[in-house]
């Protein structure tokens, strides 16, 4: 699940690492290559599909998309290998972006896949083309862990300011629940319905005559509420909660042009956004409020603390925050985890859609970022890379 989003997101960050840092960042990339390659076991594959399921593209993303829906895993998985026969590549968003966004099996990483493999020129796309198949494997091994649809007509379409409000005061007023024992995002995200919070964003989105279009506030909201959750919730749940709670909404954001329903698509981010806040958060979303502003540039802010580095990202002049999230950028493409190189792109992206809260993004990078350099000292990178292999 981790292995193709984490290498994709290292490619499309390498352009902005410092020139300085690349070769080490590229070592990186190939050491997490290595070790998944090591821990993981093939998958095993049918044959790809020919005949109805197989003759063309359009054939098989049908087959692929009904053959996951019913839960038949060895025609789901035939299906997608003639996707990757035919070479799919320029195809494959329109054709699956509306069926893997409301899939939350393999932690709702999926349609993460999707996002970053649209963001490939067709030559790159072409080669992690095949990484689709272990998504499909996952997605079409539980059927019942779909969202589904938001409202019965789904070709509404502009924004109405309203929705965007109504959904933020959801995500910010919603009530709490336990933490399933275990599961994983599954798990959280599959209780979270049980619970009936996503009846709840679908009567504020059925309520409407009409919903947001591919880029309006609907989609960013659930970034929003994430982004201030890293900044003001406590560390514990920092590296892989609120990771996943901004990279999840935020890969919707980057499909939202490619949906046939936004107005699903638009449920299943806010449901992401949603569950983490039901289920994690200690408190509530205080928009408001905002670090006390420091006197430290933002590069030696960031080596200091988490609170001064988000501190240094939010007060920011617009000017500088390209550079600052270029360094957040170097920072965690030469450091091992996934989740950092995943949050980096994904803030800075939301931010690029979102810039009004711009500074907010880039103050929870910062202290996401900063929480991995600690424990990952510069002087001990090459080292921890040599123990691992």
């Amino acid at each position: 699940m981790h292995a193709p989003l984490e290498l994709m997101a290292r490619f499309l960050l390498l352009p902005s690492v410092d020139p300085a840092r690349r070769d080490l960042a590229r070592l990186q990339f190939a050491a997490s290559a290595t070790r998944y390659r090591e821990i993981g076991e093939p998958l095993v594959l049918p044959p790809a599909a020919t005949g109805a399921d197989g003759a063309s593209v359009d054939a098989a993303l049908a087959a692929t998309r009904d053959a996951v829906v019913a839960g038949d895993t060895n025609r789901a998985l035939s299906a997608a290998q003639a996707l990757v026969s035919h070479g799919a590549h320029a195809q494959l968003v329109d054709g699956l972006s509306d069926l893997l966004v409301s899939r939350y099996s393999c932690g709702a990483h999926s349609h993460i896949y999707l996002n970053l493999f649209a963001q490939l020129q067709p030559a790159q796309q072409q080669a992690a083309l095949p990484m689709l198949l272990g998504f499909v494997h996952e997605v079409s091994r539980h059927p019942d862990q779909a969202i589904g649809a938001a409202i019965d007509n789904a070709a509404r379409h502009e924004a109405a300011g309203t929705i965007a409000r109504e959904l933020e005061h959801a995500q910010r007023d919603v009530s709490k629940l336990r933490a399933p024992s275990k599961g994983g995002i599954s798990a959280l995200l599959g209780k979270s319905i049980d619970h009936g919070l996503d009846t709840q964003i679908r009567s504020i989105i059925a309520d409407r005559d009409e919903v947001p279009q591919p880029l309006g506030n609907g989609f960013v909201i659930p970034c929003r509420t994430a982004a201030f959750s890293m900044l003001q919730e406590a560390e514990e749940h920092a590296r892989y909660g609120w990771t996943h709670a901004l990279t999840l909404p935020q890969a919707v954001l980057g499909l939202s042009g490619h949906f046939v329903d936004p107005a699903s698509a638009l449920l299943a981010s806010n449901l992401y956004a949603s569950a983490y806040q039901a289920i994690i958060a200690e408190g509530k979303i205080a928009p408001d409020a905002k670090p006390e502003p420091t006197d430290l540039g933002f590069a030696e802010a960031l080596f200091r603390s988490p609170e001064l580095a988000a501190a240094a990202g939010w007060h920011l002049a617009p000017g500088a925050r390209a550079a600052a999230f270029d360094l957040l950028a170097t920072e965690a493409s030469i450091r091992p985890d996934c989740h950092g190189v995943k949050y980096a792109l994904a803030t800075r992206q939301a931010a690029e859609a979102d810039p009004e809260f711009g500074h907010v993004y880039l103050a929870a990078a910062a202290k996401l970022v900063h929480l991995w350099v600690a424990e990952y000292p510069f002087d001990q990178i090459i080292p921890r890379i040599r123990e691992r292999d």
